[in-house]
């Protein structure tokens, strides 16, 4: 680790050849940090190469810091296995240069911290100042003693702690994820060498990746719409690429330079392929045609007709002589490429396909949930592969043709013996729904596309996934937590409720009775019953103890979004897509008042301390204040320019905090009816916000990936704490020093709260 030893100190004639070495070069470098741009400009090709990461060591003068700002360490524990450090040195380098230097070691426990490094980086790329936190998550499930001192946080800040390894750790198939496109993104593909990556996305670019370390080489420009699908000319050195603009591009990947535009369809470009001799490239379109291009002159050679709906799937066999497409009319067709004829159709009931290599086998997703393996020779169905909980998005299949991946919208990839049909792996950690993925040359590593606007790396020969309390398969809406901080309940997109131990997330019941998705749930005063609601318009009365649906409550004439109930237990309150609010008699189920006033769907509800009184959030952007005896409207909260999300009331009543689409909170003095603070540090929607029991201090999630602790005093926030997913629900202990957050791919997360002295 010399290398790493010098990045704190420096002896004089290191520094004085560093000197005169930027003295010569006439200040060529900088001496300060040196950050990886995150979309490079097309004309800095050359500068990119004088001053990434390749041509600069850690080692050199004019990155190391002055002597007497180096800290000090404990010189009985190496330099690269200290939080300190490591932090000091993200602060001096940033993350790529600090991971590079990680790379060159093969120390077992150093290559550890690389790799919680890695998973880490697109979030210490932004926010380096989350590394503590980033690290106890990633490091939390390893007993080693030399990993004891990322297990724990400074106590000279607000602390936000994992409890649980439900973050993904090193030893886990997510190697790291690729941040930088602004849009959902459509496809990817994998030079032949396996080195690098191109993704298209929503964000009208094409991007390319070094798979080596996820860092992003260069940003295409040159598509006036969204890019749909990208190829690799054999050689590795050009890519084509296809977009809802209609046409296909023709790009030499070295330099990120234009070469050709083909014009000839009349709707989008859905999926491009190329010859294994690289003369011609096949693209696909909503045109329902298929056209043959010759790629050195772009003269378009032949168009394939026949489908009779939009075709989106090209594959081209081995020989070169043959196409293979799949289209929205639920065939496949093959086609003599030389002639343009139709040699054969089947019938397979689905627009997703996949082909083996050899042009042998086709996988398809005729029923939303399942694969189905064909033979494409006799046309027979082989067998049937069940394992997701949502439909299927997208399929390929490993270059040996042993095994198929499938990407779904229920956010998961699952990986699956072809042979014998059985699931191998599930590969958790996309926060939204999967639209694209390619393996590696090798098999080995998958790279996978996101509505997310991510993409993930995954490492298809390490199984072992995050702990998280197993249960959930879609996304957690709704969390709560009993008074006595003995148990926890979850509400799902997958129809059901779940009761876990808080201490272990031991899993104690599972409700089942709803027949749609679940939005929210709320616990009675005596922690022995809870209520829920539903996308079946109904809430549900439960029994805790055994799981026993006691009553159904039955009158909202849409989706129930928000439940809340009085502090006597006596009362619900419930607010529906139908923009009202009932108000139930919780002892025989019956509806006492329905409350008219919103002009769109109401989203969520709080209830007084008195009981007396509720506080509601629209789409209409406004906050209503409800007399629940008489159901009249005392008045409105007017002030947010987005949907109002969520509502929390502190302790005394006297404040309410709304979150809302507009990415900000606000604070609310509810006898003047005025904001008294707008909270503003979110960039994305906020869905959640829970107000601690002390009155003093707020939580707040948003889509932003991130959980923010505000002071309702100063309206400051005081500590942020990030996720891999959107968070959508989230709640505090009694105690105020557990917080659980439900994100969007179905984990729950346990984070321990400590405040310092001076909050």
């Amino acid at each position: 680790m010399a290398g790493f030893k010098h990045l704190s100190t420096a002896n004089v004639a290191d520094k004085f050849i560093g000197i005169c070495l930027l003295f010569i070069c006439g200040l060529l470098f900088s001496c300060g940090k040196v950050n990886h741009p995150v979309d490079p400009p097309e004309d800095t090709v050359s500068q990119e190469k004088l001053t990434g990461s390749e041509n600069l060591d850690l080692k050199t003068p004019q990155s190391l810091p002055a002597e007497n700002q180096s800290p000090k360490y404990d010189a009985n524990q190496p330099e690269y296995l200290n939080p300190d450090w490591i932090e000091y040195q993200l602060n001096q380098v940033g993350i790529d240069r600090l991971i590079e230097e990680y790379n060159k070691e093969s120390d077992p426990n150093t290559q550890t911290i690389r790799a919680a490094l890695n998973l880490s980086k697109h979030i210490l790329r932004d926010h380096p100042e989350a590394l503590r936190e980033q690290l106890q998550a990633r490091l939390l499930n390893r007993s080693e003693p030399v990993f004891k001192p990322f297990q724990s946080l400074p106590h000279d800040q607000v602390q936000l702690r994992s409890e649980w390894p439900t973050f993904n750790q090193p030893d886990g198939p997510l190697m790291w994820t690729l941040a930088g496109h602004q849009r959902s993104i459509n496809c990817v593909a994998i030079t032949p060498d396996g080195k690098q990556a191109i993704s298209g996305a929503d964000d009208d670019t094409l991007k390319v990746w070094d798979l080596k370390n996820g860092e992003l080489v260069r940003t295409l420009k040159g598509h006036s719409s969204w890019t749909n699908c990208v190829a690799i000319i054999s050689d590795g050195k050009q890519i084509i690429s296809g977009s809802d603009d209609e046409t296909l591009k023709v790009w030499d990947l070295a330099t990120g330079k234009l070469l050709k535009t083909f014009e000839g369809h009349t709707g989008a470009v859905n999926a491009v392929a190329v010859t294994p001799d690289g003369k011609q490239a096949v693209s696909a379109s909503n045109d329902r045609t298929l056209k043959v291009w010759d790629i050195q002159s772009g003269e378009l050679l032949r168009t394939l007709k026949g489908h009779s709906s939009l075709v989106n799937f090209i594959k081209i066999t081995p020989n070169g002589k043959q196409a293979i497409s799949g289209s929205f009319d639920e065939t496949i067709k093959v086609w003599d490429l030389n002639s343009g004829k139709e040699l054969r159709t089947i019938n397979i009931l689905s627009f997703r396909v996949a082909v083996t290599s050899d042009g042998s086998l086709a996988v398809s997703s005729p029923q939303e949930n399942t694969l189905e393996v064909w033979d494409l020779k006799s046309g027979k169905l082989l067998k049937t592969l069940e394992g997701h909980t949502g439909p299927v998005s997208c399929l390929t299949v490993t270059p040996d043709g042993n095994r198929v991946i499938s990407g779904s919208l229920d956010t998961t990839l699952q990986v699956w013996d072809l042979n014998s049909g059985k699931q191998l792996q599930t590969l958790e950690g996309h926060a939204h729904h999967i639209k694209c993925l390619v393996v590696t040359p090798d098999g080995n590593q998958v790279v996978s596309g996101s509505t997310d606007d991510t993409l993930k790396v995954w490492n298809l020969t390490k199984g072992k996934m995050p702990w998280t309390p197993n249960g959930h398969s879609k996304v957690v809406n709704c969390l709560a937590i009993t008074p006595d901080s003995s148990q926890f309940i979850s509400g799902s997109g997958d129809t059901t409720l779940k009761v876990w131990d808080l201490s272990d997330g031991e899993l104690l019941q599972t409700l089942i009775g709803h027949e749609q998705e679940v939005f929210c749930v709320a616990i009675m005063p005596d922690g022995k019953q809870a209520i829920s609601g539903a996308f079946d318009k109904t809430l549900k009365f439960w029994d805790l103890s055994n799981g026993t649906l006691l009553q159904t409550l039955k009158g909202h004439a849409h989706s129930v979004r928000c439940v809340a109930i009085t502090p006597n237990g006596k009362k619900a309150v419930s607010g529906s897509i139908d923009k009202t609010l009932k108000v139930w008699d919780l002892a025989n189920g019956e509806m006492l008042q329905s409350l008219e006033g919103h002009n769109d769907s109401v989203l969520c509800v709080a209830m007084m301390p008195d009981g007396k009184q509720a506080i509601s959030g629209s789409w209409d952007t406004s906050l209503k204040i409800w007399d629940l005896a008489s159901g009249k409207l005392f008045g409105s909260l007017e002030g947010h320019t987005g949907v109002v999300n969520c509502v929390a009331l502190t302790p005394n009543g006297n404040q309410c905090i709304s979150g809302s689409y507009d990415s900000t909170l606000k604070v609310w003095d509810l006898a003047s009816r005025k904001p008294l603070q707008t909270l503003k540090g979110h960039t994305e929607a906020i869905n959640c916000v829970a107000i601690m029991p002390d009155g003093k201090h707020a939580i707040s999630g948003s889509n932003d990936k991130s959980i923010k602790m505000w002071d309702l005093t100063s309206g400051k926030a005081i500590a942020t704490y990030w996720f891999d997913d959107i968070v959508n629900s989230i709640s505090i202990s009694q105690s105020g020093d557990t917080l659980m957050v439900g994100d969007q791919s179905g984990r729950v997360h346990k984070l321990k709260v400590l405040m310092s002295a001076k909050y």
